[in-house]
């Protein structure tokens, strides 16, 4: 089991937008015109696993052209980055190991290491570095003697790009090198005897570089010691050396990371390789020599990295990834390493991690489970976890490195087992958090792509337990889909349309991942439950974000009502998620508590009262309990809704995250559409989600401003909450309906309110939460306006000053319709069916785009004509 378990406890409530990352194209020379008949191979022989040096990926400077290097077949192949067609091979010295591009982008340098010739009993000493021009691809060869290169001797340059510098391990030296010319600089730098120099890193400045020398293990001397050199770049003399005390061994992969200001130097310690128990990385000061600090981290410490903001030093292990301070030199947290089927560790010696410029983000492989992982530095977490080949043969097709394209939108992951590279995109995560394809259940999907640019769509259907379905006996389902949706275009229908899935022979039941390539994705899921008799139904907005901490503000569960609650994973990442679920009374006191845990991508769908007698009740405690809410703490973000049913009708009701603004700074909340009397029925539900008391000021508006009814106040303790007639708080009584608006007006930031709209005698019924703001540019991405349905908009200017409001209506296929432009004034709202506000007489599906010069609230509502559903749209902004 593939598994990426966090060791530190998230202190984070909230996570915004999430991501995806999806593979979406190769670079594969088995298969390209240019390079399909030369048997390009990664490796120099036929034992993959033995490969603890990973060729290497530059760009370059525009980003547009691809330099990988192929050590088993001497040469360096160019392609285009967007096309992955190959432009050019490059044939160059012997087993092309290391390659760097010099500061100004114009020249790539390749270490030949001419293995075989230096592997005989009497080596030959030879060796060779090519140039290569980076816009015109000429590619010169200059062999060196008495040389031996190992597979991890790396070339650093002076800034001006002049100057080159590699060690030659095997003669205990380090070369110097004309860039330009490709021609060698005498003398070179003589070593230690044993030395055996490796890895170089030098300074931002260029005024010195560190040595990593990993001692020659036949030596008994003290000068054979694994050592660091830091060498002088202007008298290319050592200028001190750097020897723990402790026993110690650096082994040819290890290398040593700067701070960016060159004060502090990093390096692992692979102590187990030589009978050394220690597994510790050391910090040094570059310019006393002195060891700051010795930390012990884990097995196999391997190489290094440092955020570009220089904040932290991320370390790379067989089983963790550390984080470490750069200022106090502690550790902040580790990530355990995916453990394969066999028992293989998840990082090897070649793995390096990589960082965004910005230190948000960083990137590494595990060969020893095929998967890409994004980490949030932030929260020193996992993001995203990808797989980067359809192969299970262990280190067959294990990817080592990892480089970011200079735009830093795509990740190259190099499959060191297929030879090839994988280039994966960030996508955007949405959800559809409860899915049904049943003969009696069904779910219904919108998605409309409101960008400007084209977008792919990725729909996986996902079982319970997290695993997308597959085709089988069984299972007739065709998953995952891709759908491509040109800028305005809509794609709407039963979910076992998309899925191609029966839902009489072949039922489904679990949630949909959808990930776009573009932000620009809006979408809506209706569940519906249908028989003979009847047809409940009820929808929401596709979910786009996850949070640690949730509040379900209802609990309706008696004779008359159930409830349902849905905890679903967004499935980006491979944690498992740790769910707390507490049953809280009106009074804020905590009745049950259940917990849970919810498999990536899968989702916890339980009545609270169970109708099958072979389940369980999952919190019987709220059976009959009035004013009740239930609180969700997870480890992982994650997403939930209320399902809520009667004989006749649905609701879902999405649960909300507390704000994380300042208790003391007060929340604002609309609710754009009550209706009251008449056979309506408007619940208002509220919850304080803080330690502390909260009055909350309730205001009952018209259409024109004017208050409707005497503001009422609620006075709720810490934790507690309430469930409000809106027509008996008032003190409303009659036969006539009344129309309105609510403001909801609390001290506290940390409240989350509720509506449930109960219409034509209770036959129809809807929920929704109440948000601060639609904002200014939104829209509703899913309407029905004609025989059998009507679609009815409503949109609140909360404000003390007027709003002018322009509302666009688009096809399906994206096209204009109707515009209308209104004003709203202050505490105004305009409530109106989409046939009256764009004087059409009909259209199913389609969009519409609301655009205002103040903050509004808005809501769309989808009534049957013959008055026995309802369903609420909220609106949805894009990023």
């Amino acid at each position: 089991m593939k598994r990426f378990w966090v060791s530190v406890a998230i202190v984070a409530q909230v996570v915004g937008v999430l991501y995806g990352d999806r593979v979406f194209s190769r670079f594969d020379p088995s298969s390209d015109p240019l390079t399909v008949a030369l048997n390009l191979r990664f490796d120099v022989n036929a034992v993959a696993a033995d490969n603890f040096f990973s060729p290497s990926v530059l760009f370059s400077a525009d980003g547009k052209r691809c330099f990988v290097n192929f050590p088993g077949s001497d040469a360096v192949v160019v392609f285009d980055a967007d096309t992955m067609a190959a432009i050019a091979v490059l044939f160059v010295g012997k087993n092309p190991a290391q390659m760097a591009m010099t500061p100004d982008k114009q020249t790539i340098v390749v270490v030949n290491t001419h293995l075989a010739d230096n592997a005989a009993v009497v080596p030959k000493l030879v060796g060779s570095i090519s140039l290569i021009n980076a816009k015109t691809l000429v590619a010169r060869t200059a062999a060196l003697d008495k040389v031996n290169f190992s597979l991890g001797s790396n070339v650093v340059f002076t800034p001006d790009s002049q100057t080159g510098f590699v060690a030659s391990t095997g003669t205990g030296e380090v070369v110097r090198f004309r860039v330009p010319e490709g021609t060698e600089i005498q003398p070179r730098l003589k070593l230690a005897a044993g030395s055996r120099p490796v890895n170089l890193a030098i300074a931002r400045n260029g005024s010195f570089f560190t040595v990593v020398n990993v001692g020659d293990l036949t030596s008994t001397t003290v000068a054979a010691q694994d050592s660091i050199s830091v060498v002088d770049v202007a008298t290319f003399g050592v200028r001190l050396t750097i020897t723990p005390k402790e026993a110690h061994d650096f082994v040819a992969t290890h290398n040593v990371t700067l701070t960016p200001d060159d004060a502090k130097g990093i390096i692992g310690d692979q102590g187990s390789s030589n009978g050394v128990d220690d597994n510790v990385a050391y910090v040094f000061s570059t310019g006393t020599g002195e060891i700051l600090k010795r930390i012990a981290l884990g097995a196999n410490v391997f190489s290094t990295a440092v955020t570009p903001d220089g904040t932290r030093f991320l370390v790379v292990g067989s089983s963790e990834l550390s984080f470490l301070s750069t200022d106090t030199l502690e550790l902040q947290a580790q990530l355990i390493a995916p453990i394969d089927l066999f028992g293989i560790g998840g990082f090897t010696q070649a793995t390096n991690v990589i960082s965004t410029a910005d230190s948000s983000t960083a990137y590494i492989a595990s060969p020893g489970s095929d998967l890409a992982f994004r980490i949030d530095l932030n929260t020193n977490s996992i993001a995203a976890a990808t797989q980067t080949s359809t192969s299970s043969a262990g280190f067959g097709n294990s990817p080592f490195l990892v480089a970011l394209t200079p735009d830093e939108q795509q990740v190259a992951v190099l499959n060191f087992g297929s030879s090839s590279i994988d280039f994966l995109r960030k996508t955007f995560a949405f959800g559809v958090p409860r899915f049904y394809s049943d003969k009696n259940h069904f779910t219904n999907l919108t998605l409309a792509n409101v960008g400007t640019a084209p977008t792919n769509v990725m729909l996986e259907a996902r079982a319970a337990s997290g695993s997308p379905f597959i085709e089988s006996e069984r299972t007739e389902v065709s998953n995952p889909r891709s759908l491509d949706l040109s800028p305005g275009r809509s794609a709407a229908g039963l979910a076992s349309v998309f899925f191609r899935n029966d839902p009489v022979q072949s039922p489904l039941d679990g949630s949909i991942l959808v990930e776009s390539t573009q932000p620009t994705l809006i979408g809506y899921f209706q569940i519906s439950i249908s028989d003979f008799l009847r047809r409940k139904t009820d929808g929401a907005n596709l979910t786009r974000s996850g949070s640690f901490s949730l509040v379900l503000p209802v609990v309706r569960q008696d004779d008359a009502f159930s409830t349902e609650l849905v905890v679903a994973s967004p499935g980006t990442n491979l944690n498992t998620a740790g769910v707390q679920i507490s049953l809280i009374d009106m009074n804020g006191a905590s009745l049950a508590t259940v917990s849970d845990s919810i498999a990536p991508g899968g989702v916890l769908s339980r009545k609270l009262k169970s109708d099958d007698p072979n389940v369980a009740d999952y919190l019987p405690q709220a059976i009959g309990l009035q004013g009740a809410h239930l609180v969700i703490i997870s480890t992982e973000p994650v997403n939930a809704l209320g399902l809520y049913e009667t004989a006749d009708e649905l609701s879902v009701l999405p649960a909300t995250a507390p704000s994380n603004a300042a208790v003391a700074d007060g929340i604002q909340l609309a609710a754009p559409q009550v209706t009251l009397l008449g056979g309506y029925r408007t619940v208002l539900s509220l919850v304080n989600g803080s330690d502390g008391g909260s009055d909350t000021a309730l205001v009952l508006v018209d259409d024109k401003g004017a208050l409707l009814a005497d503001p009422q106040v609620v006075s709720l303790s810490g934790s507690a909450g309430a469930t409000l007639d809106l027509a008996d708080l008032f003190g409303l009584d009659g036969s006539a309906p009344i129309s309105g608006w609510l403001g909801v007006y609390g001290t506290n930031s940390r409240m989350v309110a509720s509506i449930e709209m109960f219409g034509f005698d209770g036959k129809a019924f809807s929920a929704y939460p109440l948000t601060e703001s639609s904002g200014t540019d939104f829209y509703f991405a899913h309407l029905s306006q004609g025989v059998d349905f009507s679609t009815q908009v409503s949109l609140v200017n909360p404000n003390n000053q007027g709003a002018e409001v322009t509302l666009d209506l688009f096809s399906a296929e994206g096209s204009p319709v109707a515009a209308r432009r209104v004003t709203l004034g202050p505490n105004a709202r305009l409530s109106d069916s989409v046939s009256a506000l764009f004087g059409i007489p009909s259209q199913e599906g389609g969009r519409i785009r609301v655009r205002s010069n103040v903050a509004i609230s808005a809501l769309e509502m989808i009534v049957a004509t013959d008055l026995q559903t309802s369903s609420v749209v909220p609106p949805q902004s894009t990023p």
